[in-house]
């Protein structure tokens, strides 16, 4: 899965194999490849205060889980993952947050079976 907006991967595509049979899951709902990236331009008109950072990751982390981008994206991640055998690579920019919500323990909330699937990050 490829959580990386559409100017991230537009900037640094995928480089797999080509005899690599993934399925690569992407979108760009609610976005372009020209759109300004929304971290890049809080920090740069942001006065820099831990208080100013506070409040932005407060209202992206309240809003993020309900994007159309995120929901499709999710929904289809996790539709492949319970159908597939063999490894997950999920492909972000830094690694700090969209990646933890497809990588994290083992549904629902460590109980049950044991997942097939390991996750790797490439960040």
């Amino acid at each position: 899965m490829d959580l990386r907006r559409a100017e991230e991967r537009q900037r640094s595509p995928n480089r797999l194999p080509g005899a690599c049979a993934a399925v690569v899951i992407t979108n760009n709902i609610e976005e372009s490849p020209n759109d300004p990236d929304p971290w890049l331009t809080f920090i740069k008109g942001s006065d820099l205060t831990v208080g100013s950072f506070r409040d932005y990751l407060l209202d992206y982390y309240r809003a993020a889980p309900f994007k159309r981008r995120h929901v499709d994206l999710f929904a289809r991640y996790f539709r492949t993952l319970a159908a597939a055998e063999g490894p997950v690579l999920i492909h972000c920019a830094a690694g700090k947050d969209r990646n933890r919500h497809s990588g994290g323990p083992d549904p629902p909330l460590g109980r049950g079976p044991p997942r097939r699937h390991r996750p790797m990050t490439i960040c």
